[in-house]
């Protein structure tokens, strides 16, 4: 059942991506209060309205990868402190020690990069704000209210993993090994899947970057699999045995 649960939203959190790419030309928005109210101010003018920069849009690809990576972060230093098996212990601090590193020196160096950029923009006077409609009509009736599908994938991943933590809680021994490889696998597919379609929008050069991620994504993905076999080879292993004694 909770392997189960696990794949259905993972699944669900894998397909965002598609979603957020017919949306990619959302400019970065934030409210302003010097603005009349319902007014969007962009922090960025682009060309036109509802057109953004490829530098914007590679640090949107990385914030949406990093909700993913951060949470794998979170729950492989559960599992190294829960686990009851030394491989699954060894691989879940393979896991939170090499995503937590390329979190910490890919991720959040280029965020940091882009936000000194865009300060850098503005203090030379190269970018500007742009003030639009935040979708009300004349009357000022709400007609609709423009999505930021990178939030919204961060409070759906923080419902999920509240799920899966208080599920994850509740096993022991086996079968929490069993859940915790399984979430690896399934994980690491989803990202997998986000980096090829984030991919085809990113600049040529975040494009290495994505290119190292998904390296270390295959590895992981694969030590997750022989770990899974392993696992599930022990159990039959002992259940033949237990069967043998009676």
């Amino acid at each position: 059942m909770f392997i189960s649960f696990l794949r259905a939203a993972l699944i669900g959190v894998a397909i965002l991506p598609a979603c957020a790419q017919s949306f990619a030309e959302e400019p970065i928005k934030k409210l302003d209060p010097a603005q009349p109210a319902g007014a969007i101010v962009e922090d960025v003018a682009p060309v036109s309205v509802g057109v953004m920069s490829p530098e914007q849009n590679d640090l949107r690809i990385i914030h949406w990868l990093s909700v993913d990576n951060r949470g794998m972060v979170e729950c492989a230093k559960s599992a190294a402190d829960r686990s009851s098996n030394e491989a699954v212990k060894n691989f879940a601090r393979e896991i939170a020690a090499e995503h937590g590193s390329f979190q910490e020196k890919v991720f959040a160096k280029r965020l940091e990069q882009g936000t000194q950029n865009r300060v850098e923009d503005a203090r030379r006077g190269t970018t500007g704000a742009l003030v639009r409609d935040d979708g009300r009509l004349r009357d000022g009736k709400l007609l609709f209210r423009p999505t930021d599908f990178v939030a919204v994938k961060e409070r759906v991943c923080e419902q999920l993993q509240s799920k899966v933590r208080k599920e994850m809680e509740s096993l022991s021994g086996p079968e929490f090994d069993h859940a915790f490889v399984a979430h690896m696998v399934f994980g690491h597919e989803a990202l997998i899947a986000s980096v090829n379609v984030l991919n085809n929008d990113a600049t040529d050069g975040m494009k290495g970057d994505l290119k190292s991620f998904h390296d270390m994504l295959d590895k992981h993905l694969t030590r997750a699999r022989d770990l899974q076999k392993q696992i599930r080879g022990g159990d039959t292993a002992a259940r033949s045995t237990n069967s043998e004694i009676k």
